[in-house]
């Protein structure tokens, strides 16, 4: 048994995000989470939780191994590629391939972290990369997308990462 945790997730865009390529070696669930059910097409709006574990050994030594998994927004040439990589740590990281967003060029890598038995989360929300934000976002995010924004109450927007963000009532 390995080193194992969540990934989740945020399809935030109007784009469904269709799985193009799946790559990995020495992963213990890698290829069945993303190659099968619920990871082949992400759709629009709408948040996946899969579990990625990679592969021990009975010493409980760290091994070396890696898993890809690449993205395309339905219907555009826009791209994203989530890593797995195990070599001494563990990490996982998004490299926009094709794309920008708000603070983060094409050809970006934005790490996740990873954390055992618990869940990380990457996000893009927004129309257009003119739009685009993502984890790893501007500090002005709400300056930055008030057009989109603007016209919302406040207890309409999700604020992701924000502990308890929203969860006391309005009066």
């Amino acid at each position: 048994m390995g080193k194992g945790g969540n990934i989740v997730l945020i399809n935030a865009t109007p784009y469904n995000w269709v799985l193009e390529d799946v790559q990995f070696d020495t992963m213990e669930h890698w290829g069945d989470t993303f190659g099968e059910g619920i990871m082949k097409v992400i759709s629009s709006n709408s948040s996946v939780e899969a579990y990625i574990e990679f592969k021990g050994n009975i010493f409980g030594d760290n091994h070396t191994g890696w898993g890809s998994a690449t993205y395309r927004m339905d219907g555009t040439s826009y791209k994203f590629t989530i890593h797995a990589v195990a070599a001494g740590i563990y990490s996982l990281n998004v490299t926009l391939d094709t794309f920008s967003t708000l603070s983060n060029p094409k050809g970006s890598k934005i790490e996740l972290g990873f954390v055992v038995n618990e869940d990380v989360t990457f996000t893009i929300a927004g129309d257009s990369p003119a739009t685009f934000t993502s984890t790893n976002g501007p500090s002005d995010w709400m300056q930055a997308n008030l057009q989109i924004l603007g016209p919302r109450p406040l207890q309409n927007i999700c604020m992701i990462s924000s502990h308890d963000a929203g969860m006391n009532k309005v009066t």
